[in-house]
């Protein structure tokens, strides 16, 4: 395997670990808030890069998706 190839083996195997550690708690929030995988993935990129509490940043996505600027404009989420 090239050094590539390994690379994103390893981005691959610890994305896989990262959602598989997604409780059903946090899976319900996914659901009702109709998020798509990219935002999931978003919602453990912030709470890892931040030290956030993965609750959190899953009520605020939720909450996000619930404003106009997400209805109406499309906005990316973020904490930032």
């Amino acid at each position: 395997m090239s050094s590539f190839q390994n690379e994103l083996h390893e981005k691959q195997e610890k994305l896989l670990a990262r959602l598989k550690n997604l409780s059903v708690d946090h899976l319900i929030v996914a659901k009702r808030a109709k998020m798509s995988m990219r935002e999931i993935l978003s919602c453990l990129e912030i709470s890892d890069k931040q030290n956030m509490a993965l609750d959190f940043v899953f009520s605020e996505m939720e909450a996000f998706k619930q404003t106009a600027a997400h209805i109406l404009y499309k906005e990316d989420f973020s904490l930032a």
